[in-house]
C-alpha cells in the first residue's frame, strides 16, 4: 500500500464514530493523572517534617503512572512490534498518534506524559532489587545504608537526618516538598505531570462531551460505527 492509501484508510476511521472513542479515552486518562496527583498532594503538607510509610498511597502513585504510560502509548508514535502489528496497523498507529498530539492537542507540553522512565522502573521493579541484592554482596552499599520504600518524607534532609549522615537508596519514595515520586532512581515530577495532564483534560473536554457525570464517575459511552466507506486495505 502506499502513504496515499495508508491516509485514507486513517482518514476513514478518524471521520468515523471510532474518533470519539480515542478522544474520550484520552480524556479520562488525563483526568486519572489529574485527580491521583491532586490526591497525593493533599496527603502531603506543604510545611512541617514528616516520614510515614503508606502503601495505598503508592498504590495510588502507581495508577497515576499507568495512566500516564496509557496516555504516552495514545500519543506516541513507535516501532512497530512485528510480533504483533501488520504494516497497515502500525501505519494506522503513527497517524492516530499524530492526529491526537499535533493536531487536537498543538501547543500543549507532553514532556512528562511521554517520558516513560519511572513507567519503566516499576514494570522492572524486580530486576532493580536483583541489582540492589548485587550491588550488596559487592560491597557497593554500606551495613548502615538505608533502603526506604514505599515511605512518604517531607524532604530527603528528614530522612538524612534518621540515618544519622549514612547514604540511602531510595527504592520507592515521595519527597513532599520537591513533589517527586523516585522509584528505582528514576524520578518524575508530580506538579509538572499533573500540569500537562490537566492540559490535555481542558482541551479534549469539549470533544469529549463528558456531559454531567458526577465528579468521582466516568460513566459509559455507547458508541455504533454505521456503514464502512470504501478503502484501499490489503486482502
Amino acid at each position: 500500500m502506499s502513504e496515499a492509501d495508508y491516509d485514507a484508510v486513517w482518514r476513514a476511521i478518524q471521520e468515523g464514530h471510532l474518533a470519539q472513542l480515542y478522544i474520550w479515552e484520552a480524556y479520562w486518562l488525563a483526568d486519572t493523572i489529574v485527580r491521583g496527583c491532586d490526591a497525593a498532594s493533599e496527603k502531603t503538607p506543604p510545611i512541617g517534617e514528616f516520614i510515614k510509610v503508606d502503601a495505598e498511597f503508592f498504590q495510588n502513585l502507581g495508577a497515576v503512572v499507568g495512566a500516564a504510560a496509557r496516555l504516552r502509548a495514545l500519543l506516541t508514535e513507535r516501532p512497530r512490534d512485528r510480533r504483533r502489528q501488520s504494516a497497515l496497523e502500525h501505519e494506522i498507529q503513527i497517524r492516530r498518534a499524530r492526529w491526537l498530539a499535533s493536531d487536537l492537542l498543538h501547543g500543549i507540553k507532553l514532556t512528562h506524559i511521554i517520558d516513560a522512565a519511572v513507567r519503566h522502573s516499576l514494570e522492572h521493579f524486580d530486576e532493580y532489587l536483583d541489582r540492589q541484592g548485587l550491588r550488596w554482596l559487592r560491597g557497593q552499599i554500606a551495613a548502615r545504608d538505608g533502603v526506604p520504600m514505599d515511605m512518604v518524607l517531607s524532604s530527603r534532609q528528614v530522612l538524612r537526618g534518621v540515618l544519622n549522615g549514612a547514604d540511602m537508596t531510595l527504592v520507592r519514595v515521595y519527597v513532599g516538598q520537591e513533589r517527586r515520586f523516585v522509584n528505582s532512581e528514576d524520578e518524575v515530577d508530580i506538579t509538572a505531570l499533573r500540569d500537562e495532564a490537566a492540559g490535555v483534560r481542558d482541551r479534549l473536554q469539549p470533544l469529549a462531551n463528558p456531559g454531567t457525570e458526577p465528579a468521582d464517575k466516568r460513566g459509559l459511552f455507547l458508541t455504533f460505527l454505521g456503514p464502512a466507506p470504501k478503502v484501499p486495505l490489503p486482502d
